[in-house]
């Protein structure tokens, strides 16, 4: 039995791409938080435009840094 549970670990990397994925999204939280409050403490005023572009270049390139790390292979679902 304790063989059936150590092979079954093995073939099922779940636990450590769920550990990966909550690193990622707080990692990117913290740095997301850290952002924005350099960009508005100081008297500093962040201007909605700029707020977009921010976030956006956050979830992007955490998007493109998971992408990299997990190997993925661009999708053959069509567009339209």
């Amino acid at each position: 039995a304790q063989q059936t549970v150590e092979s079954h670990e093995k073939e099922d990397p779940g636990f450590v791409w769920l550990s990966i994925c909550f690193v990622g999204i707080m990692g990117s939280f913290i740095i997301y938080g850290m952002v924005l409050e350099y960009a508005t403490s100081g008297g500093r005023k962040l201007h909605e435009l700029s707020y977009i572009f921010v976030t956006s270049s956050i979830y992007s390139l955490t998007a493109y840094i998971g992408r990299v790390v997990r190997r993925e292979e661009p999708t053959t679902v069509p567009t339209h």
